[in-house]
C-alpha cells in the first residue's frame, strides 16, 4: 500500500482535507553530507497533547552532546503535520549549513498519534533505507470521522503496514495503555516516545545525559524518569507494534475478580474451551466477549456467543478450506462475529447502566482523574434516561407486570415515556438507587427487549451461515461486517437494529435466495447486490435500504417471469453503481413500481416483455446518472 492509495482515504475522512493530493509538496534540497547534518528529525503530534516535549528534552540532550541543534515549527495548515523539526550540527561552524525547512527525509520521525504518522509519510519526510519511525499508536478521531462508516476511516493495519514499508526501521505501541501497563498516568506518553528514541540509538546521545535532561526539565520528573526507562526497552526491539497478549490463565486472573462468585466457575470453563477449539489468534476477541457476556449477564449467556461463534468456525473451514485443518487465522470471519455478537448481547439496558456506574473502582479511578483527596468532600451527579418498561422490570415482580401491561401493545420506543433521573452515585441513597436498577437484569431475560435484541442476533449468525455456504469469501466478509450495523442505545438503538434486520432479511437473503433457484454458481447476482446495498447502508442511512430492496425485488420478478440469471445479472451491475446522496431520489424506483405493480393483466406478460421493462426502467435511471457522482 502506497502513500499515494492512502491519501485519498485520509481526505475522505476529515471535512477539512487532512492530506490534499492536489497540494503541491516541497521539492527536497540537496541535504548537507552526514558529517555536517549527523542526524535530523521530526516530530509531531496533536496540539495540547504534550508530545512536543520531546524536542525540549532533545535539545538538551544534544547541548551535552557537544552538538548544535535548532528547532523549526512545521505546520500551520490543515493538510501538513503539526510539529517541530530539528537539525543537528556538529559545531558553530556548520551551523550556517543548516536548513529552516525540513529537507527531503529525516533520519527520526517521532509520532505522538497515528494519523499524523500518515501526514508526514505522506508528504515526503520518510526514506524507506534511512528514516527510523518511533510512534504511539493512540488515535483522536475527529467528529468527521465519528459520522461516517468505519470503512471510510483509515485503520490501524493499514497505518502499520504503510509505515513498515516507508521507513528502514518501524518501532509502534499505544503510549495511554502501555503506561496503564506499569500504573502510570498517560500524560507520560512523550518520556515513552524519548526513552524509545535513545533506545533505538538513531541519535546516538547518552542514556544518562538523555534522563539527567528530564530531571533539568523538571516536567514531572520523577514518573516521567520511569517511562523513560520503559521506553528504553520497547526502542531497543527489533521493530513492530508493542502488544502485551494474555494468556488463558492470566486473563482469568486479571478478570475473574470482577465477576459474581456464582458465575467464575463458568467463566473459567468458557476460557478453557475457548483455547481448547479455537486458533490462538482468535483467543483474545473470544475471551474478551466471553467477559462482557458474563460480566453482563451470567456465563450461561455467554455460552450462547460461544456455541455461535463455533458453528460459523466448522461451516467457514468446511467450505473454505477442504482439505485442510483450519482456514487461515488472519483471513477467518471468526472474530469479526464474535464482536458483532458481543455488541449485540450486551445491549446497554438500564441494569448494565447502573452495573456500569456501580463498580467499586469507578469512584477511586475518578478521584485519581481529577485530583481529588479522599478526605475532600465531592459528588458524582449521573444522570440516567429510564423509561417506562425499564422503571416497571426494576420493581418487584406482581408490580412489574402490572405497569408493563398498562401500555399500548407493540407501542414503539419513539412514544415510549422516559424521563431523566439524577443520582447523586456518591450518597446512600443514590446508591440504593443504582443498586436496586443493577438486580433487575434477574429479569433481563423476560423482557420484550431482550427478546428484540436476540432474534437480531439470531438473524445476524443465519444471515452469515447462509453466505458461507456460497463459498464467496469477500460475500462472507461483508455480511460479517454488518453485524456493526446494530449499536447506540435507547431510540437509535431500536433504529439501527430495524435497519440492520431489513438489510439482513430484505437485501441479503433474497439475493442469496435468487442464485440458489438459478443453480449457476459460476454467476452471483448477490456479489453484486449485498456489497452495494451495504455501502449504500453505510453512506446513506437506513433510508437506503428502501430503493435497496425496491431494486431487488425488481430483479426478483423479473427472474420469476423468466429472464436469464445472467440478464439479471447484468441489470444488477448498471444499477449497483457508486453515486451521489442526491441521485438516490430518481426514477428508477418509479419504473420499479411500473414495472412489479402494473395492471390486473400484468402476470400474463410473457418473460420477454418483463425483462424489456426491467431493463428499460434501468436505462432511463442510467440517463439520470450519466454524470460521474462523488462520494459525499
Amino acid at each position: 500500500m502506497t502513500p499515494e492509495s492512502l491519501t485519498a482515504r485520509v481526505t475522505d475522512v476529515d471535512e477539512t482535507p487532512t492530506v490534499d493530493a492536489t497540494v503541491p509538496v516541497e521539492q527536497p534540497e540537496t541535504a548537507p553530507a552526514a558529517h555536517t547534518r549527523p542526524w535530523s528529525a521530526l516530530v509531531c503530534g496533536l496540539p495540547g497533547d504534550g508530545t512536543l516535549v520531546v524536542v525540549d528534552w532533545l535539545m538538551l540532550g544534544c547541548r551535552d552532546a557537544g552538538l548544535v541543534a535548532q528547532a523549526t515549527p512545521v505546520g500551520g495548515s490543515p493538510d501538513r503535520p503539526h510539529g517541530m523539526y530539528i537539525e543537528v550540527a556538529l559545531g558553530d561552524e556548520t551551523e550556517l549549513q543548516l536548513g529552516d525547512l525540513p529537507r527531503g527525509a529525516v533520519d527520526l520521525l517521532v509520532a505522538g498519534e497515528h494519523l499524523e504518522l500518515v501526514r508526514a509519510i505522506a508528504h515526503g519526510y520518510c526514506d524507506a533505507e534511512r528514516t527510523t519511525i518511533i510512534a504511539s499508536c493512540a488515535r483522536a478521531f475527529t467528529p468527521a470521522e465519528h459520522a461516517v462508516a468505519g470503512e471510510r476511516v483509515l485503520g490501524e493495519r493499514d497505518i502499520d503496514a504503510l509505515a513498515t514499508a516507508s521507513a528502514a526501521r518501524y518501532v509502534a505501541f499505544h503510549g495511554p495503555e502501555v503506561a496503564s501497563w506499569y500504573r502510570l498516568p498517560p500524560a507520560v506518553q512523550p518520556a515513552l516516545l524519548f526513552g524509545a528514541i535513545c533506545g533505538a540509538g538513531v541519535t546516538g546521545l547518552d542514556v544518562d545525559a538523555c534522563r539527567d535532561a528530564i530531571v533539568r526539565l523538571d516536567v514531572d520528573a520523577r514518573r516521567n524518569v520511569r517511562a523513560f526507562d520503559l521506553g528504553l526497552r520497547m526502542g531497543r526491539r527489533s521493530g513492530g507494534r508493542v502488544r502485551r497478549r494474555l494468556t488463558a490463565s492470566q486473563f482469568v486472573r486479571k478478570r475473574r475478580g470482577a465477576l459474581p462468585r456464582r458465575e467464575r466457575a463458568g467463566f473459567e470453563q468458557l476460557i478453557e474451551r475457548i483455547d481448547q477449539q479455537f486458533d490462538p489468534e482468535h483467543r483474545a476477541v473470544l475471551r474478551e466477549a466471553v467477559y462482557r457476556l458474563t460480566d453482563f449477564q451470567s456465563a450461561a449467556y455467554a455460552e450462547q456467543l460461544v456455541e455461535w461463534c463455533v458453528a460459523v468456525a466448522r461451516e467457514e473451514d468446511a467450505v473454505f478450506a477442504p482439505g485442510e485443518l483450519r482456514v487461515d487465522p488472519a483471513r477467518s470471519i471468526v472474530p469479526r462475529v464474535a464482536r458483532s455478537l458481543a455488541t449485540m448481547l450486551a445491549y446497554p439496558d438500564l441494569a448494565h447502566v447502573a452495573h456500569v456506574k456501580s463498580r467499586r473502582k469507578r469512584l477511586p479511578e475518578l478521584r485519581k482523574r481529577h485530583g481529588i483527596n479522599r478526605n475532600d468532600s465531592y459528588s458524582v451527579i449521573d444522570h440516567v434516561v429510564v423509561t417506562r418498561a425499564e422503571r416497571a422490570q426494576a420493581r418487584p415482580a406482581a408490580i412489574a407486570k402490572a405497569l408493563s401491561g398498562s401500555g399500548p401493545a407493540g407501542a414503539s420506543p419513539l412514544l415510549d415515556q422516559h424521563r431523566v433521573v439524577s443520582i447523586d452515585a456518591t450518597s446512600v441513597r443514590g446508591a440504593l438507587q443504582l443498586r436496586r436498577w443493577r438486580n433487575a437484569r434477574r429479569r433481563r431475560l423476560e423482557s420484550q427487549a431482550h427478546a428484540l435484541e436476540f432474534d437480531a442476533a439470531h438473524a445476524y449468525v443465519s444471515a452469515v451461515r447462509e453466505t458461507i455456504a456460497t463459498g464467496s469469501r469477500e460475500l462472507t466478509v461483508v455480511v460479517a461486517d454488518s453485524g456493526a450495523l446494530v449499536q447506540g442505545a435507547g431510540v437509535v438503538r431500536a433504529a439501527t437494529r430495524t435497519g440492520a434486520l431489513a438489510f439482513w432479511g430484505r437485501i441479503v437473503r433474497p439475493a442469496l435466495a435468487i442464485d440458489r433457484t438459478a443453480g449457476d454458481t459460476s454467476w452471483s447476482l448477490a456479489s453484486y447486490v449485498v456489497p452495494w446495498a451495504y455501502r449504500q447502508v453505510c453512506r446513506s442511512g437506513q433510508l437506503a435500504l428502501w430503493e435497496c430492496s425496491g431494486q431487488l425485488l425488481a430483479l426478483a420478478m423479473a427472474a420469476s417471469r423468466g429472464a436469464s440469471h445472467h440478464e439479471c445479472i447484468e441489470l444488477a451491475k448498471q444499477i449497483c453503481r457508486e453515486r451521489a446522496i442526491t441521485d438516490l431520489a430518481t426514477s428508477v424506483v418509479a419504473s420499479d413500481v411500473h414495472v412489479i405493480g402494473g395492471d390486473a393483466g400484468a402476470d400474463e406478460l410473457d418473460a420477454g416483455n418483463a425483462a424489456a421493462e426491467v431493463e428499460a426502467g434501468a436505462a432511463s435511471h442510467d440517463e439520470a446518472l450519466a454524470a460521474p457522482a462523488e462520494d459525499q
